[in-house]
């Protein structure tokens, strides 16, 4: 996973993970704007999973986290379209 997230990124400078408790990864960006790009793109979809990333907050226990929550977009195609007015 941390290769392939890697290679999808294209960040400017290292970027490393480090495992926790109850499965949550610790990812360092080396260079802010990199972490900002990254963050910004979210949520990443790897192996069908989503990968939910949330910013590192100094001082904060880990249980304060919520990462069960996260927004995204969903296309739909071809909805059908009944009784459209004009």
């Amino acid at each position: 996973m941390y290769r392939v997230l890697k290679s999808l990124w294209f960040t400017k400078e290292e970027v490393s993970f480090v495992t926790l408790n109850g499965g949550v990864i610790l990812v360092k960006f080396d260079n802010i704007e990199d972490r900002m790009r990254i963050l910004n793109l979210m949520p990443w979809l790897f192996d069908q999973c989503l990968f939910v990333m949330l910013p590192f907050i100094n001082g904060q226990e880990l249980d304060a986290y919520e990462f069960n929550i996260t927004p995204f977009w969903i296309r739909i195609y071809n909805i059908p379209l009944e009784h459209m007015d004009r």
